[in-house]
């Protein structure tokens, strides 16, 4: 069981997805910004993000380059 985040600022398509990854036992979560999935990233480690690559606030790049960085400096537990 994967902890997943879905960023989309399409509704219908995170919710799609949800539905599709809960199905197969997925904990997931998902947010309509690119600003508010970094928010969540900040206090929540995800196994797996998937995003839409073109979004008003943020690129999808971009927030998967600001995850890895975030990622890389966060300590092992």
């Amino acid at each position: 069981m994967a902890r997943l985040l879905i960023v989309d600022d399409e509704k219908s398509l995170c919710q799609l997805l949800e539905i599709a990854f809960r199905k197969d036992g997925h904990v997931v979560e998902s947010v309509s910004s690119g600003r508010t999935a970094l928010s969540k990233l900040a206090s929540q480690v995800y196994d797996v993000i998937v995003c839409d690559i073109r979004m008003p606030d943020i690129t999808g790049m971009d927030l998967l380059e600001e995850a890895q960085a975030s990622r890389i400096q966060r300590p092992s537990s």
